[in-house]
């Protein structure tokens, strides 16, 4: 399972090629991934209609032919990526971030030591605000406004969206039990993770490893 909650976006789906157009004519989107066949308007077709009307809309193509020559077209009508099914969620994930992050500014220097090492040290949970500015030597009222300002957040949210990424890699790609990946990933009890995932993802953190495929 793949949803926007992941990389702290908003984001949406459509069920056809005709819905899309109709959402694309009056929204932009940074990125938008594309099934090539949907009736009755194909994703080619879609992805024509985005690059005229929002041309430095990032368009992912999905398919599960995969041939070389759709690949072709699809690259040279303006598609930044192809993707063939089924493919790997980690991988897919990874790619989407990537795109993700080619269309964030570029935050201030402290701000991004800061988030660096809120994310290295999510799995300790005695991470705190005062942690934070004692190992950078700023005061609390800077650290928050930097987040604010340049991260258009707050520590407390970072911090639990960092635990929450890691969480969601460990429930795909391991079968250790939930409460030990709570205990990793800083929560102090497994409630905590499963509280944040029904917050942020609306399903329990067993539900999503049954969605993302590691059972």
């Amino acid at each position: 399972m793949v949803t926007a909650h992941v990389f702290g976006i908003r984001g949406g789906a459509c069920d056809s090629g005709a819905e899309a157009l109709e959402i694309l004519t009056r929204h932009r989107f940074d990125l938008v991934v594309l099934n090539v066949f949907m009736e009755p308007v194909g994703g080619l077709k879609v992805l024509q209609s985005i690059k005229k009307l929002w041309p430095r809309t990032l368009v992912e193509i999905m398919t599960g032919l995969g041939t070389i020559d759709l690949a072709v077209e699809a690259m040279k009508m303006g598609a930044d990526e192809f993707v063939t099914k089924p493919f790997r969620i980690k991988e897919f994930t990874a790619q989407v971030a990537h795109f993700i992050d080619q269309r964030k500014p570029r935050s201030h220097p402290l701000a991004r030591r800061l988030d660096e090492f809120v994310r290295e040290h999510s799995g300790q949970p005695d991470l705190s605000l005062r942690v934070l500015t004692g190992r950078f030597q700023v005061s609390e009222r800077y650290v928050c406004r930097l987040f604010r300002d340049e991260l258009k957040t707050t520590f407390r949210s970072r911090l639990r969206r960092h635990r929450l990424v890691r969480a969601q890699e460990l429930l795909s790609s391991t079968q250790l039990p939930v409460r030990e990946v709570a205990e990793m990933c800083g929560f102090t009890h497994q409630k905590r993770l499963s509280e944040a995932f029904m917050r942020e993802e609306r399903v329990t953190p067993r539900w999503f490893r049954q969605l993302s495929g590691s059972d």
